[in-house]
């Protein structure tokens, strides 16, 4: 744009220099903070989140105006760039380069340009690259990077104009953040709601002389399930080449624990309380010798962790067993549709729920829920419990130092059961929902995605002089630097000596 002219940093600010090197940092808050890499944001400010202090006499320093430029870091943050803003003292590492703008350049104007080389993919394209990092040195910074400089009072304009929108920016996405957890809130409200029989109360009016209730299907179930244990009982026998003289040993089958109601919420019409182990066959896995390779080496069948209970859905594995680990131990391979809940592990895993979408084999620290003939029609139900009361789950757990959950406490966990005809319904509504909130999030994704794409936009016109309008009034910076360079000449600030002077310097 007219007005404007480019010239290599070096030759537009005032002031080029690299920080140092410590190896001795300390989190006491023992001397001053020594900015690092990871200090620079992407998004152009200095992030204190992570510093470490370090305790030396000499070493540069930054103050309020200095902009920080990243030498060193993966190919796509090189180049970061970050202006001080902090009125304290800070050092900084070997990695970082301290550039003073001097009078020709806002340092806002010098450090959204850099950080904008560094976005929009220059610095990717220039850097050297090293095992597991890349770089773009000082003497490249100073020598070979290309600087636009504007016209000071239009460099004030842009400025302005850049913060005002990135303000106005930041507010939108900040909205969009606060969507994703009020849909959670949103499905958990739903879920609440359709375990309290809220959300078919309508329609258990219109069909409550048509449903069968849920006390009759439970007691279906406990028919199928004592009949397969019979089955099961005699296929045992008959490998043994055994037949019972009589029907005593069907006394050996336990019927699980009746339900004790007392304090437990009023149900709905047709609804009942149910153990978890009247609805599902609770198991678990193992993890075979790590010391064994025979167990682990070119396995093919999948092995799941319990960490795989944080995703909704498991389809895949990162880890293989084999055959052999299959026979000489006690895994089990669990079927497709197996809801997985996590009963170890610290932080937010331990009572997670997951539903297994592929043949796999599982680690001990997780119990599986497996559905047979009519249990199959409740795993959708089942499955909802465990999202919906995930929290108190978790604190059921027991232990010492690392509270866990075991196999008894899953059985034993008491949910509401409404007829099988209602959980269809209450499933249908709760796909609905969640297909909806599922549109949602993806279009706040993409919001949130568009931003970094518009504020790239931003500082792209900005830094083709198209953002704000231009006055033929304004000096032109070409004029600007070569009064300073004049004046700099006339006040013997251009020698060598002083020139190493002022680099050495600290303040």
């Amino acid at each position: 744009p007219d007005g404007w002219t480019i010239l290599p940093v070096g030759s537009a600010v005032e002031e080029i220099q690299s920080g140092f090197a410590c190896g001795r940092h300390n989190k006491d808050g023992k001397g001053i903070i020594h900015l690092r890499p990871m200090n620079v944001h992407g998004d152009g400010f200095i992030d204190l989140s992570d510093v470490r202090w370090v305790e030396v006499e000499n070493g540069h320093r930054l103050r309020p105006g200095d902009v920080l430029f990243n030498n060193t870091n993966s190919p796509v943050w090189v180049g970061k760039t970050a202006l001080v803003v902090e009125d304290k003292e800070f050092a900084f590492s070997n990695h970082m380069t301290r550039v003073r703008s001097g009078q020709a350049l806002i340092p806002q104007f010098l450090a959204k340009q850099l950080n904008y080389l560094c976005v929009s993919g220059y610095f990717k394209l220039q850097c050297k690259k090293h095992v597991n990092q890349a770089s773009i040195s000082s003497k490249f910074l100073s020598e070979s990077v290309p600087l636009r400089v504007a016209p000071l009072n239009e460099q004030k304009r842009i400025v302005r104009k850049i913060e005002a929108l990135q303000t106005r920016s930041k507010k939108a996405k900040d909205a969009l953040d606060q969507i994703p957890p009020l849909l959670e809130k949103f499905r958990q409200s739903v879920l609440a709601a359709a375990f309290r029989g809220d959300l078919t109360k309508e329609w258990r009016e219109k069909n409550k002389d048509k449903i069968e209730p849920a006390s009759v299907l439970l007691e279906r179930i406990r028919v199928e399930r004592r009949k397969k244990w019979e089955e099961e009982e005699l296929k045992k026998f008959k490998a043994k080449g055994k037949v019972p003289k009589d029907d005593s040993w069907k006394s050996k089958y336990k019927e699980p624990e009746p339900v004790d109601t007392t304090g437990l919420p009023e149900l709905p019409e047709g609804w009942v309380w149910a153990r978890v182990q009247e609805l599902s066959f609770v198991g678990t896995g193992l993890t075979p010798l790590r010391s064994e390779p025979r167990f682990w080496d070119k396995g093919t069948i999948p092995w799941i962790k319990s960490a795989a209970t944080n995703q909704p859905e498991v389809s895949k594995a990162e880890e293989f067993v084999t055959d052999v680990a299959l026979k000489e131990t006690n895994l089990t391979i669990y079927p497709p549709g197996t809801l997985l809940v996590a009963m170890y592990g610290e932080g937010q895993t331990r009572g997670r729920c997951t539903e297994l979408k592929i043949p796999a084999t599982i680690n001990q620290a997780m119990a599986a829920l497996t559905f047979e003939g009519l249990t199959c029609q409740c795993r959708g139900w089942v499955k909802r419990y465990f999202q919906k009361n995930y929290e108190q789950i978790r604190f059921l757990s027991g232990g010492g130092v690392q509270p866990n959950l075991n196999v008894g406490k899953v059985n034993r966990l008491v949910l509401p059961l409404p007829p099988l005809a209602e959980q269809k319904v209450l499933i249908e509504m709760f796909e609905e929902r969640e297909l909806a909130a599922r549109s949602i999030r993806e279009l706040v994704r993409e919001g949130i995605d568009s931003f970094s794409v518009f504020n790239q936009s931003i500082l792209a016109k900005a830094f083709r002089g198209e953002l704000v309008p231009q006055d033929p009034n304004d000096e032109p910076a070409s004029v600007l630097l070569e009064r300073i360079k004049a004046e700099r000449e006339k006040n013997g600030a251009t020698t060598k000596g002083e020139k190493r002077k002022m680099r050495r310097g600290g303040k």
